[in-house]
């Protein structure tokens, strides 16, 4: 009666075919495998692809789990940073090149932007002004096309032609106080008739 082995040698010996179980021993080796790994995925082992590890810097520790994902300690999320304890910031992303001031850390672990230079006509620079203490600071500045600060014009106040003493020595005549009201009102000190 013939035999039908699932593991068996063919081509002379050349290829070994493994139709049944291949169990390597405790010890073994096995050299010659060159066959790159297919790409791992969600639900199959496979290969991946990494740079080298090129500092220190690169700190955080790759694991593989029981199910065979690759795991990376979780973040944790930093308190805020203040005066005198190091802690998290939260900044925007650049988003263009016009994003140019680089921020250093000091060895205080504070962070620092470069001072900005005093403000020129022909330069766009830094400014100082006391804070706003009360509402009768008003006058709002702006900026202008030009990167210049712009303060709105204060009004010139109109001043009334001149109205000669009364020569009477009691109260002025009706005509002289009448042509004081006409200078006030052309001055525009006083409102016109209505």
């Amino acid at each position: 009666m013939g035999y039908n082995t699932k593991n068996y040698l063919t081509d002379n010996g050349d290829e070994l075919v493994i139709g049944g179980t291949l169990t390597v021993s405790d010890g073994a080796t096995v050299t010659g495998l060159t066959e790159t790994a297919a790409a791992a995925s969600a639900a199959a082992l496979g290969g991946v692809k990494a740079a080298d590890r090129s500092a220190e810097t690169d700190t955080v520790e790759i694991k593989i789990g029981t199910d065979s994902k690759l795991y990376a300690p979780a973040y944790t999320v930093l308190a805020a940073a203040t005066a005198t304890d190091l802690g998290g910031i939260i900044a925007a992303g650049r988003t263009a090149e016009t994003d140019t001031v680089e921020i250093k850390i000091g060895t205080d672990s504070k962070l620092y932007a470069p001072a900005l230079t005093a403000a020129a006509a022909s330069t766009l620079g830094g400014v100082m002004a006391a804070n706003r203490t009360a509402e009768t600071d008003t006058v709002e500045v702006k900026i202008g096309t030009d990167s210049k600060l712009y303060a709105p014009v204060y009004p010139t106040v109109p001043v009334a032609t001149n109205q000669v003493d009364s020569i009477e020595v009691t109260s002025p005549t009706v005509a002289e106080f009448n042509a004081l009201l006409l200078k006030l009102k052309t001055a525009g000190l006083m409102e016109d008739d209505s």
